[in-house]
């Protein structure tokens, strides 16, 4: 069996940072060199932060190359988890969201499953719990449902899967006060003005139906307020 003897990291330079600069989804990687007992070397693509922590702990030397390697991606999922610790304390995510940083940073798909696995054991990522505080945050900037959903299933969110949806979460009342009091805060345009408030309802989530009733009541309302001036 090859022994594993030595390994070196080399971390990304300055050069290949800039490179990865413009690409948010994707950060640059650190490339991990295996050095075996018969003089051959294994060569792979590790993450920034793993390479860290692999310098920083070791690994033990000499061993098997099979069991460097499950070393090894026991430490990228430990590292990981660390991560998904992080990302939550500054907000909430989606476990898709989660998924796709993780992906970036450049984790192996088994690692990213099990850290992605043990947190939800841990109750860190609970897309039931992330659903519920989006939908109402997405409520209050005055988004309708339709456009809600589309946001949800965005982030990985089936919302066949989410208790009581939509009941819970929406009613008819509900969306005529938030469409409405949208349309308040907008000033009512020149020309063609029910067309384009009914485009601008629609693009906030609202159904054809509920914005075509409530721009023409609002339009029917501020005539009535002008004439009442006059």
């Amino acid at each position: 069996m090859l022994q594993l003897v030595r390994f070196q990291v080399f971390f990304p330079t300055k050069d290949e940072r800039a490179h990865y600069s413009g690409f948010s989804h994707s950060k640059p990687r650190a490339r991990l060199i295996f050095e075996l007992d018969d003089s051959s070397e294994r060569e792979l693509k590790i993450p920034v932060r793993v390479g860290r922590q692999l310098v920083e702990e070791g690994l033990e030397l000499p061993q098997e190359l099979e069991a460097g390697f499950q070393e090894l991606y026991a430490l990228e999922t430990k590292v990981a988890l660390q991560m998904i610790g992080e990302m939550l304390s500054r907000r909430d995510y989606a476990t898709q969201e989660i998924r796709q940083k993780l992906c970036g940073y450049g984790f192996r798909d088994t690692e990213i499953e099990r850290s992605i696995e043990r947190a939800v054991e841990l109750g860190f990522l609970n897309d039931i719990r992330f659903a519920s505080f989006f939908i109402e945050s997405r409520k209050r900037q005055g988004l309708g449902q339709l456009k809600i959903e589309l946001e949800l299933r965005r982030r990985g969110i089936s919302i066949e899967d989410i208790p009581g949806y939509p009941e819970v979460f929406f009613s008819q009342e509900d969306d005529y006060e938030r469409a409405y009091s949208l349309l308040r805060k907008k000033s009512i345009p020149s020309l063609r003005a029910y067309e384009k408030l009914l485009r601008f309802l629609i693009s906030k989530g609202f159904s054809y139906a509920l914005a075509k009733d409530i721009v023409g009541r609002y339009l029917n309302e501020q005539d009535t307020e002008h004439e009442d001036l006059i």
